[in-house]
């Protein structure tokens, strides 16, 4: 599509959402993003000081042509977008608070620095809004309501030229609130650099997923594929599984397992070891799922809506059902939430994760001498099977109770 002389991808195109944010991504390439705020304070500096206090020698041209090419990449992007009438998706998804959010009193002491959105809990952004590293247009609007692109571009060569001069820029009167031009400029760095991350990430409709960093390669996601299928939501993962498996036939598989690794006369037999190697995986889906549950304050609203899964599944029926072997009691089940935050309390993902690696290990007789101390373990692996069955089983009847009721609603029969 044309647009007089500027070029647009078609919508439909992959190239579309891109060709926005292009700008500000060919403005990081290959630059280091601790060392441009570091040179921007050294130019602030310099701008600030009078000539003799300023003691370091330091080119400052680039810095400013660096940064000058970072104000016109956000002004093309938001002129872009406006001309183009075009928001992404993700900028008005709507947030709810997480109902699974884990009590305070709960918490482990990662907890809140962990749960930073996006990418502030690796402290690259420290100067932006929640809201607005959701939606960086908003942050992009906020610094063009300072000034225009062309006084940005203007007061951008004054600093230059006061970075060499012996006087202060201040005290000349060009720039009154230097300071103040410092904190939009850093801010402008990490507008930028969300842009160029929403570039490398070719982002779906919810964007930058806010728990995407939780499945990184070092951190503490490792059974959960959502990398490879988009999906980010720990609620449709866990129906997944639950499509798969009843809580019966888990809890039973559960205790074999176990029985074939705490006690030195049996080995798993049932089938090849494979099998186990795949059900111990499924386990820790379970697991880790019921531990995303509990992260972070807010979560998509259509995280908890069933009828915007990607792809649902019936939970599977169970032919033999057998209450009475169930671990938690009526009044721990009917409160799912307090139940699942107690269950995960002040825990870290990875230490369970890695001894029920060893549990594997004994039961495929790979490891000579089991251990006999793992029934806690497998007690609190059966209750997070149950408690998560129970979330799964009522997220299901809501959309079952809800597809009912819209079959009920026919069209109008015509008058005569």
């Amino acid at each position: 599509m044309r647009n007089g002389c500027y070029y647009f991808p078609d919508k439909n195109d992959d190239e579309y959402v891109d060709y926005f944010v292009s700008g500000m991504h060919r403005s990081f390439w290959d630059r280091d993003y601790k060392t441009i705020k570091q040179n921007l304070w050294l130019l602030t500096k310099a701008v600030v000081s009078f000539g003799w206090e300023n003691t370091e020698e330091v080119d400052h041209g680039r810095t400013v042509i660096f940064l000058k090419k970072m104000v016109t990449a956000a002004w093309r992007c938001k002129e872009y977008m406006e001309r183009e009438k075009y928001t992404h998706p993700s900028f008005h998804l709507k947030w709810e608070e997480n109902p699974f959010y884990q009590r305070p009193t709960d918490q482990d002491h990662e907890y809140n620095d962990r749960n930073k959105p996006y990418l502030m809990h690796e402290g690259k952004i420290q100067h932006l809004s929640v809201a607005e590293v959701r939606d960086f247009t908003l942050a992009i609007d906020h610094f063009f309501e300072q000034l225009n692109v062309l006084d940005w571009l203007a007061l951008l060569d004054k600093w230059e030229e006061y970075s060499r001069k012996v006087e202060s820029i201040a005290s000349e009167g060009w720039d009154e609130h230097p300071l103040c031009t410092y904190d939009e400029l850093r801010r402008l760095i990490e507008i930028t650099y969300l842009g160029d991350s929403f570039y490398y990430n070719h982002p779906v409709e919810d964007g930058l997923v806010h728990n995407g960093h939780f499945f990184d390669a070092d951190y503490v996601i490792t059974k959960l594929d959502a990398t490879n299928t988009g999906v980010y939501n720990p609620l449709e993962q866990i129906n997944w599984i639950f499509g798969d498996y009843t809580v019966y036939e888990l809890k039973e598989e559960i205790d074999y397992w176990f029985d074939c690794a705490i006690d030195e006369t049996k080995i798993w037999n049932k089938a090849e070891p494979g099998k186990l190697i795949d059900f111990h995986d499924w386990i820790i889906c379970l697991y880790e799922a019921g531990w995303l549950l509990l992260q972070g304050e807010e979560v998509p609203a259509k995280w908890l809506d069933p009828h915007l899964f990607e792809h649902f599944d019936l939970p599977k029926e169970s032919l033999t059902q057998n209450p009475q072997t169930n671990l938690l009691s009526l009044k721990q089940r009917a409160n799912s939430t307090r139940t699942l935050s107690i269950l995960y309390r002040r825990t870290g993902i990875g230490f369970l994760r890695d001894q029920l690696g060893e549990v594997l290990s004994y039961a495929l007789r790979t490891s000579k001498n089991p251990y006999s101390s793992y029934e806690d373990k497998r007690n609190l692996l059966k209750k997070i099977v149950e408690i998560l069955d129970v979330i799964n089983q009522r997220n299901c009847l809501s959309k079952k109770h809800l597809d009912l009721e819209v079959s009920k609603i026919s069209p109008a029969e015509p008058s005569p």
